[in-house]
This record gives C-alpha cells, sequence and structure tokens, in this order.
C-alpha cells in the first residue's frame, strides 16, 4: 500500500510511490534521449544508398510505384531512366 503524504503545497495529499522517483530521475531521462538520438542517426544515415547510384535504382525497381514521392519519380527518371550523371 502506497504512502500518504503531503506534496509540495501542503494542502492536498498525495500518494508517494517510492519505486516511480529512481526511474524518472530527469538526469537519466535526458542521457537516455540523447543516446536514442545519436543511435538514430548513426544506424540511419547509412541504410539508404546515394539517390541517383546503381543500388538506389535497383532499390526503387523494388519498391511498388505507388509508394514513390513526387521526387523519387523525377529522380528515377532523371537518373536511372535518363542516365543523367549526379556530377554534372
Amino acid at each position: 500500500m502506497p504512502d500518504l503524504r503531503v506534496d509540495g503545497n501542503g494542502d492536498t495529499p498525495g500518494f508517494h510511490v517510492p519505486w516511480r522517483r529512481a526511474s524518472c530521475n530527469g538526469d537519466n531521462r535526458i542521457k537516455r534521449v540523447l543516446v536514442t538520438g545519436v543511435l538514430m542517426l548513426a544506424f540511419g544515415a547509412g541504410c539508404s544508398p546515394e539517390v541517383g547510384s546503381e543500388r538506389w535504382c535497383n532499390r526503387m525497381d523494388e519498391t511498388p510505384k505507388g509508394d514513390w514521392t513526387l521526387n523519387e519519380t523525377k529522380d528515377y527518371a532523371r537518373y536511372c531512366l535518363l542516365g543523367d550523371d549526379k556530377d554534372e
């Protein structure tokens, strides 16, 4: 059974749950968010091939045409169908 304690303003009773304090520590939450963000950037950056590369064209060939964005459609036509080089 939780302890019945008085909260900060002194007139409203509230419940004290001792195990929540350790898991809701603000410093730990900030660290978790930062680590999660860094990991998402690290793993997300290397997953998609460069637009216009042969690997990207192959991936687009495997993707249903209805799932393409307008920019992907234009890039596919430019680099995969017309053979335009990215260096130009």
